[in-house]
């Protein structure tokens, strides 16, 4: 390893690497001991580059692709859950199950945007609000009959 500092034009030649090595499906940790390796830079530098690189392969694709990709992926992992439930297989349906979450919990880190905005369509507003103001509107639900045909907080 060398104590020399990369110029600009080395970090970006050298996220955009990691980018499409990444998009190649390689995993992580490979790509940053191949980095590591390449440029002669720490296992801790390489991995910061993989870091940066998430981000820009994400912004390479354009949202609408995005949006189908994530749509084949839920569809792939809904039928493998579906299969392996046919087969009673439960440790398959537990996997395809995660899967499915893990999906679920990137979809912010893919369209934040599109989050935010939906997120803003269907709560009205309440997600923006100042929680103090939020805190001192306090229900209480004594009565469990009066929770009849009335929206419940959570």
């Amino acid at each position: 390893m060398t104590n020399t500092r990369s110029n600009q034009d080395e970090v970006v030649n050298r996220i955009n690497y990691a980018a499409d090595e990444l998009a190649k499906g390689k995993r992580a940790m490979d790509i940053s001991k191949k980095l590591a390796s390449k440029y002669s830079v720490s296992i801790q530098q390489a991995r910061d580059y993989v870091r940066q690189a998430k981000p820009v392969l994400t912004e390479s694709i354009s949202p609408n692709d995005r949006a189908f990709i994530f749509s084949k992926v839920m569809s792939c992992l809904e039928q493998d859950r579906l299969d392996a439930r046919k087969e009673e297989n439960l440790k398959e349906q537990t996997r395809s199950t995660g899967g499915m979450v893990k999906m679920v919990s990137l979809l912010t880190s893919i369209d934040q945007v599109g989050s935010w905005d939906s997120a803003r369509e269907s709560e009205g507003d309440y997600l923006f609000r100042n929680f103090s103001e939020v805190a001192r509107k306090k229900k209480k639900y004594g009565d469990l009959d009066s929770l009849d045909n009335t929206d419940i907080p959570f």
